[in-house]
């Protein structure tokens, strides 16, 4: 796979800036998975030039940090960005998420060292794959968590994640990785509605938890 360099990424940015595409449209267009895409954008609008810097190593967060910069947050002592330049978080998006998962009353843990996954992909239903989307989506686990617990690869967990954020859960019909158009014809209009209708109560479900958070803390600023 293409890695992308430091100044490419920037580069990139900058050209979508100018043009007048939609995100998505305009990572498709350079071949780009739209999901890589909206991070190069975040890290570069957290972090400046900066945060486009590649990795060498997956980020590691201690439960001490995440529950620390839980509770710097919920205590008024920054916004989203300042907390996470004080404690060392990449992005308030990995911030954001810790708050929910507190919020929902789960407990911060270690972040997880992800596993090289060997074995061969298996095969598997459209229910379990949203059941895999679902799990890391609505409930704010890693890719290795859902490998681990539905006995699927890192690869396919992450792949479906990238599809149905690019297509929505139609995109999952097909398996092997190409594009939803090849087999959209051969779904039913049940079937669509079914999916569709899914798809909306993930989406509900999800906007109320963060609502329900937003009110919590907005209750526990007003005690302070």
């Amino acid at each position: 796979m293409w890695k992308y360099t430091q100044k490419e990424k920037y580069n990139l940015i900058k050209e979508f800036e100018k043009s007048d595409l939609p995100r998505q449209t305009f990572a498709k267009t350079k071949g780009i998975s739209p999901e890589t895409f909206r991070d190069w954008n975040n890290y570069y609008k957290e972090n400046g030039y900066e945060g486009l810097r590649n990795s060498k190593s997956r980020t590691f967060y201690s439960a001490e940090t995440k529950i620390n910069s839980v509770r710097a947050y919920a205590n008024g002592e920054g916004n989203l960005k300042q907390v996470c330049e004080k404690f060392g978080v990449k992005s308030s998006k990995q911030l954001r998420m810790w708050l929910i998962q507190y919020n929902n009353g789960k407990t911060l843990k270690a972040t997880p060292v992800r596993k090289k996954v060997t074995a061969v992909p298996r095969k598997t239903t459209i229910d379990e794959r949203i059941e895999v989307v679902e799990f890391i989506l609505n409930k704010h686990h890693s890719y290795s968590e859902a490998s681990e617990r539905f006995d699927v690869s890192y690869q396919q967990a992450r792949l479906w994640v990238m599809k149905v954020q690019g297509d929505g859960y139609k995109a999952l019909v097909d398996e092997r990785g190409h594009r939803i158009h090849h087999k959209a014809e051969e779904i039913s209009e049940l079937e669509k509605l079914k999916l569709e209708n899914r798809e909306l109560k993930a989406k509900l479900n999800e906007q109320e938890a963060i609502a329900a958070f937003e009110k919590k803390l907005n209750e526990l600023q007003h005690r302070g």
